[in-house]
Parts: structure tokens; C-alpha cells; sequence
């Protein structure tokens, strides 16, 4: 109770932190640097300018979930099928990253997008832990 008592206390003598740029100014107007707003329009061109990317990615991911159903690894109807779509989603922006970062156009940003899709998050790290097993061994200590 003692200890419960003392924190409260201490809370409350703490100076309160400065409310930020985003909201509002000593003076009581809004500052100008407001972050953009949220609405569904926006929603709706980020999903025209992006839809037919990341369905490309759920169409490469849906292969490569039919090369393991081949093989034998997995059944077709599972619910590894279901996790493959927010996996193709997360491909596809990690594969516009890697588009952007190599300053990429057109159909090279599919072409991309379609390699990081099909490496998947496995492929991927075996990639780089290589890449990066080359590079940390030609280094000097």
C-alpha cells in the first residue's frame, strides 16, 4: 500500500511531456506539419496502385504452395493455405522495398516481387545469411 502511495505521488510531481508537433501549439493553433488524413479514398488508391502487385505475389505463392502439395509435404486443402496469403502480402512489400531500394521500373519491380515471393521468409534468410556469411569472413579484425 506504502509503495503504491509513494509511485502515485511520483507520477503526479513528474513534469508532463510537451504534447508534440502533430498536435496543438502554446498558442492554440494547429501546427502545419499534420500527418496526412486517413480515409477511404486513400484506401481505395493504395489498393488500385498495389492490387494487381500483390496478386501477383499470391499467384507465385499459390505455386509454390502447389509444388510442396507435389511433393508430398503438405495437403492442398490445410491451413498452411490460408497463411499463405498475409505471407504473399508481406512478399510483395518486401520485394517493392527491394524494387525501390535498387531504383527498379515496370516489370522489373514484378520480376522482383515475384522472386521475393517465391523465396518466401525461408529462401530469404538463406540468402542473406550467406551473403552475409561472405561478407563478415572478407572483413579484417
Amino acid at each position: 500500500m506504502i509503495i503504491r502511495v509513494v509511485m502515485i505521488n511520483h507520477l503526479n510531481q513528474r513534469k508532463r511531456p510537451a504534447l508534440g508537433r502533430f498536435f496543438y501549439a502554446s498558442g492554440g493553433e494547429m501546427q502545419e506539419n499534420l500527418p496526412p488524413s486517413f480515409s477511404i479514398d486513400s484506401v481505395v488508391d493504395l489498393i488500385k496502385a498495389n492490387g494487381l502487385l500483390v496478386s501477383f505475389a499470391v499467384l507465385v505463392r499459390m505455386l509454390w504452395h502447389q509444388r510442396l502439395v507435389r511433393l508430398g509435404q503438405r495437403r492442398f486443402w490445410s491451413w498452411d493455405l490460408l497463411w499463405e496469403i498475409p505471407m504473399a502480402v508481406m512478399c510483395a512489400g518486401v520485394g517493392s522495398g527491394v524494387a525501390s531500394y535498387f531504383n527498379l521500373e515496370g516489370s522489373q519491380t514484378v520480376a522482383c516481387i515475384g522472386v521475393c515471393s517465391w523465396l518466401g521468409p525461408v529462401g530469404s534468410q538463406a540468402i542473406l545469411d550467406r551473403v552475409l556469411t561472405v561478407y563478415v569472413k572478407g572483413q579484417t579484425k
